[in-house]
């Protein structure tokens, strides 16, 4: 079963890319993700997102999140 569309998603993807670079900071949830990762990332980390891909139904859009900036 297909949730996503493709026609949609990969517009919305080129104009985030249009956006890139962008500096963010980790949300909560986020950070709890990062700390799997590695443990001195903290809310206030900054870091550059520099790429962003669709990766279909299950992936939906990504980030490539380098290290902090």
């Amino acid at each position: 079963m297909q949730i996503d569309n493709y026609e949609e998603a990969q517009p919305l993807t080129d104009r985030i890319k249009t956006a890139l670079p962008m500096r963010v900071r980790p949300s909560k949830h986020g950070l709890k993700a990062l700390h799997q990762e590695t443990a001195d990332v903290t809310t206030g980390s900054w870091f550059t997102i520099r790429g962003a891909v669709y990766s279909g139904d299950e992936g939906g859009i990504r980030r490539d999140l380098p290290r902090k900036c």
